[in-house]
């Protein structure tokens, strides 16, 4: 199955507060800690469709494992095939 990756496992997050620099408000934002599953937020990715947990309140997401990941792929248009 082909899916994007919503969330990904984290470090614990550290105490306080971080100003987000890609925001103009400046508003703080929390500390989600750091991304240590290697598979960037939003890839599109490959795995068996047996694997993982189904979520019983939305059958659309997935809990999955890192090691059940096949692929990380990149959707590349028509336009760019040759």
């Amino acid at each position: 199955m082909l899916a994007e990756v919503v969330e990904v496992a984290r470090t614990m997050p550290k105490p306080g507060f971080v100003v987000d620099d890609d925001d103009d408000d400046d508003e703080p934002k929390a500390d989600l800690g750091e991304n240590v599953s290697g598979i960037p937020v939003g890839a599109q990715v490959l795995f068996a469709k047996d694997q993982g947990i189904a979520v019983p309140w939305d059958e659309s997401l997935r809990i999955l494992s890192v090691r059940h990941v096949l692929a990380i792929v990149d959707i590349i248009s028509e336009d760019h095939l040759q």
